[in-house]
């Protein structure tokens, strides 16, 4: 069919919202507010087990229940704990969908001085046969990957040059 000049007989108009397209999925974002965030206050975790995932944080982390969370039948579905040298930073929450869902995913990053502390923990981790990557060194930091009790994945980095 040629083109015509003129539009079909039958052809609607355009409006000018329409020729500018659909509306944005995303709102625009609000104009910037000054806000405040004084620290982390922590790092929960979903478990399968609450007892095995307590025991291994212990052994691993020196993690102290510091508060118990009953559900309605007075059963402990969740702690809130503190690891030496960072406080209060960990609770761990009996999920066990939402345990399995995060599988393999990294689940928590903690920071060690330097490579050398990395080293004790290859050690500690092994006494206990806790499954980890051993060190890995990349360009920019050292690691160690070890593997929490439903396989989610903690990392231990040295820091990364400033």
């Amino acid at each position: 069919m040629p083109l015509s000049a003129s539009p079909p007989a039958d052809a609607r108009k355009v409006t000018s919202d329409e020729a500018n397209g659909p509306e944005p999925l995303v709102p625009p974002l609000p104009t910037p507010v000054a806000v405040v965030v004084t620290a982390l206050r922590n790092v929960k975790v979903s478990v399968t087990d609450l007892a095995v995932a307590r025991d291994r944080y212990g052994v691993v982390f020196g993690l102290v229940s510091i508060m118990e969370f009953p559900d309605d039948g007075a059963v402990v579905r969740g702690i809130h704990g503190e690891i030496p040298g960072l406080g209060a930073v960990l609770a761990l929450r009996e999920d066990p969908e939402a345990a399995r869902g995060l599988g393999g995913f990294a689940i928590a990053n903690f920071t060690v001085p330097d490579r050398s502390t990395l080293e004790p923990w290859v050690s500690h981790l092994d006494a206990l046969g806790v499954e980890h990557s051993g060190i890995r060194d990349t360009p920019r930091s050292s690691l160690l990957v070890m593997l929490n009790p439903d396989g989610q994945a903690i990392h231990l980095y040295t820091p990364m040059p400033g």
